[in-house]
């Protein structure tokens, strides 16, 4: 398990003010606990096909997406030790906090 803070603080504002997300870092963990665990005496009845389509595969998307920025956030480091970026960044992370939107309809309003 870690915490993991959003890329535009610093660490230490955010571990003062007791902010972060935790996350579990083992993937078959990770995997337990988001599906096989709350449906648990489902699986022991034997309906694995029917557990997969109605209840892991709407999801599963979502639940790869943390292993996929993982594995971004690791190719980007070692092109970074390469030199083969266009540019070079101080710090790489999630960014955690509301989406500004420029709505080009409104005159340049934004959505928040």
């Amino acid at each position: 398990m870690e915490r993991e803070f959003s890329v535009d603080v610093l660490i230490k504002a955010n571990a003062a003010a007791g902010r972060g997300l935790y996350r579990l870092t083992d993937n078959f963990f990770r995997f337990w606990y988001t599906f096989v665990y709350a449906i648990y005496s489902q699986l022991e009845d034997g309906d694995v096909d029917g557990i997969y389509e109605y209840v892991i595969k709407p999801d599963l998307h979502e639940f790869a997406a943390y292993t996929f920025e993982d594995v971004c956030r690791e190719f980007l480091k070692e092109c970074q030790k390469r030199r083969a970026l266009p540019f070079r960044y101080s710090k790489i992370g999630r960014w955690m906090g509301k989406m500004t939107v420029r709505d080009p309809q409104h005159n340049g309003g934004v959505r928040v």
